[in-house]
């Protein structure tokens, strides 16, 4: 009996994902060793089909090796390879409801890469303030709590820490919902 390991699961679920029916991006990876792939991997991972939240969590993980990183090289390549995949993914998610969970979630874990591991103050500010504008509308009407009335309040909440502490002072923020 072959004993399926880790990466194998892991392999498993991506073959299923690009095997649906259905599927625009149907180039499916062979994921057997010693037959030949199609297309370039680029091409194939990282197409528009594949939903924004897979790359977002990318840039998640390199955030992450970037802040426990042994040295400034290492957490440089980290923080390069985060910022790739929290651009490629917003480039994605545009198309995204404002209001979705899942957009606002990577708006926020974009902005907190921004502003801790690149201490890029200004780009973080403006791109929470660009997602929690654009929210801010469909979240009032939205009854009862949510994920991503969570995840909207955090965004209100980092920006106005941010802007107290960068003496900006535009604390008020509308969309108390």
């Amino acid at each position: 009996m072959i004993k399926v390991t880790p990466i194998g699961r892991g392999l498993k679920i991506l073959s299923k994902y690009f095997n649906r029916p259905g599927n625009p991006a149907h180039t499916t990876p062979n994921l057997r060793p010693g037959k030949p792939r199609r297309g370039p991997p680029s091409t194939r991972v990282l197409s528009h089909s594949v939903p924004p939240t897979l790359i977002s969590r990318t840039g998640d993980y390199e955030r992450y090796m970037a802040e426990v990183a042994p040295d400034e090289e290492v957490k440089l390549i980290n923080a390069t390879k985060s910022e790739d995949a929290y651009k490629k993914a917003l480039e994605i998610a545009k198309g995204l409801n404002p209001s979705e969970a899942s957009y606002l979630g990577l708006c926020l874990n974009y902005s907190v890469f921004l502003y801790e591991i690149l201490g890029q103050t200004k780009r973080a500010t403006s791109l929470a303030k660009e997602a929690f504008d654009s929210a801010v509308e469909p979240m009032s009407s939205m009854q009862g709590q949510s994920t991503a009335k969570g995840i909207f309040h955090q965004i209100r909440r980092n920006l106005i820490v941010w802007n107290s502490e960068s003496g900006e002072g535009d604390t008020n923020l509308d969309g108390d919902s």
